[in-house]
């Protein structure tokens, strides 16, 4: 930020979103009473309406989450975490509450981490791990469900494909060697072809089995969009930096 031209550049485009805002509000503001209004598409409303007070919460420990993660892993993934959070969180509900989900995997994981340390089968680190990934397996377990807010899409498998789509570009982009041509860039978007599925009126119209309808809900397939889509972003982002 020590450059001119970054100083411009981040100025204004804070002042032409403002402009965006001020703009929005002041068309709103003519039709009052005329049509409900959002600013932004953000969404605001009553805390009175049904919902209301669980997006709130889930908002405001999305703020949370986003500074821990920026503060332990960098402001890039920080970002990507704010992604998958907020979409697992606010397009979806299980009959589990979120926070008795997390309550149990915390649990099971301070259980199985001082269970292994205690038998003696893995050092600190490796048992903080075990925790952890008990910890996260249990909490999704429990708090994923194809019911509720959002619920699942009309097209679930068709989404599924979307959402797989996403997660097997972002893993090659990850997995491989910085692109140094346009073939490599074409190797590595292969997975998009995959998308010449939802052209199938067959695959369409296909439903999960029942048992596997909470992976197939929009909180769990919007999460993994969103997820993989802003680690792709930053991924060209610090790509296009690099080689300016």
């Amino acid at each position: 930020f020590d450059s001119l031209q970054a100083k411009v550049l981040t100025a204004s485009l804070a002042l032409f979103v403002v402009a965006l805002a001020l703009t929005q509000l002041v068309l709103h503001l003519r039709e009052r009473g005329e049509r409900q209004a959002d600013i932004l598409d953000l969404g605001m409303h009553s805390l009175a309406l049904p919902g209301a007070r669980r997006a709130a919460w889930a908002l405001a420990s999305a703020f949370i989450v986003f500074a821990l993660a920026t503060s332990i892993v960098g402001l890039a993934w920080g970002i990507t975490a704010l992604a998958g959070y907020l979409s697992f969180t606010l397009l979806g509900r299980s009959r589990i509450p979120l926070r008795h989900a997390v309550a149990a995997g915390a649990m099971a994981g301070a259980l199985s981490g001082i269970a292994v340390s205690a038998a003696g089968a893995a050092d600190l680190p490796q048992a903080v791990a075990v925790s952890l990934a008990v910890a996260l397996a249990v909490t999704l377990a429990l708090s994923v469900d194809a019911h509720g807010v959002g619920g699942m899409p009309g097209a679930p498998i068709a989404v599924g494909v979307v959402a797989l789509t996403f997660a097997a570009v972002t893993g090659v982009f990850y997995l491989s060697d910085r692109p140094d041509s346009l073939q490599d860039w074409g190797y590595r978007l292969l997975p998009v072809s995959a998308l010449l599925l939802l052209f199938v009126s067959r695959m369409r119209r296909l439903q999960p089995p029942a048992v596997l309808e909470g992976l197939f809900a929009w909180r769990v397939l919007g999460a993994v969009v969103a997820v993989c889509h802003t680690a792709t972003l930053i991924y060209i982002l610090d790509y296009v930096l690099a080689i300016n």
